[in-house]
């Protein structure tokens, strides 16, 4: 069995790793939130898109 210490400090660096994995896939969302909210205001200012929803029936 391994020293306490040892795995404390092996618990301390698993929690790290993890919580820096939870910030970069927090950025990420961020990140994906972001482009996906351009790409919807691309798409609006697209007349052919926006017959496809409903909207400039005057095509």
């Amino acid at each position: 069995e391994a020293p306490k210490s040892h795995s404390i400090s092996n618990n301390e660096q698993l929690i790290n790793e993890l919580n820096d994995l939870i910030e970069e896939n927090n950025d990420l969302k961020d990140k994906l939130a972001r482009n996906l909210d351009l790409l919807d205001n691309t798409r609006e200012k697209d007349p052919q898109y926006r017959a496809l929803m409903g909207e400039n029936q005057d095509l």
